[in-house]
């Protein structure tokens, strides 16, 4: 299962049946499932960038950043940009750290709760110029509306630009009945 990234100069293995079939599920790499099933996106830095919205942004910012595909897959398009992404793991931040990356793009990986202020304060002093922080829907799908208030309230304070990604709303009348 190769999959070459969207832009990139090479190919990346994203082959996670290979470690299921020698170790069933204790053999799977969270984060390398992930990338290869669940890490898609609607949207990439591409979509912001040249828009009035946020067309002067110089930093990329990803909280709740496992895998950092969002800035990953941006980093090809836009190298001369920052990129700023944090997560509680530290697991995560050696996989991204470890990940191949354009040489010379400016990039941090910070350890911290996105629902404290601290990483946020140390985010913003990372950034360079006007920021955008992105959250993916797959991100933030399981915090509650008082945990989300959270993470608007300290996105919205030290970054130019917050995008919550959510998912499409649908009415539960359109939803198929089982009988």
């Amino acid at each position: 299962c190769w999959m070459k990234p969207y832009d990139a100069p090479w190919v990346t293995d994203f082959d996670y049946i290979r470690s299921y079939q020698e170790g069933g599920l204790e053999g799977l790499d969270a984060y390398g499932t992930y990338s290869a099933v669940l890490g898609t996106w609607e949207y990439g830095v591409e979509d912001f960038v040249h828009t009035e919205f946020a067309g002067d942004v110089e930093t990329v910012v990803e909280p709740l950043a496992g895998t950092a595909e969002f800035s990953y897959q941006g980093h090809f398009r836009h190298p001369q940009m920052t990129y700023v992404m944090f997560d509680l793991d530290p697991d995560a931040k050696k996989l991204v750290e470890g990940r191949r990356w354009l040489e010379g793009t400016e990039r941090a990986f910070l350890l911290g709760n996105a629902l404290g202020e601290d990483v946020w304060i140390d985010v913003r002093k990372a950034s360079k110029g006007k920021s955008l922080a992105y959250i993916g829907k797959q991100s933030q799908n399981f915090f509650d509306a008082k945990d989300l208030f959270r993470i608007l309230q300290w996105g919205t304070k030290y970054a130019d630009h917050l995008v919550l990604e959510v998912s499409e709303p649908y009415v539960v009348e359109d939803e198929p009945t089982i009988d």
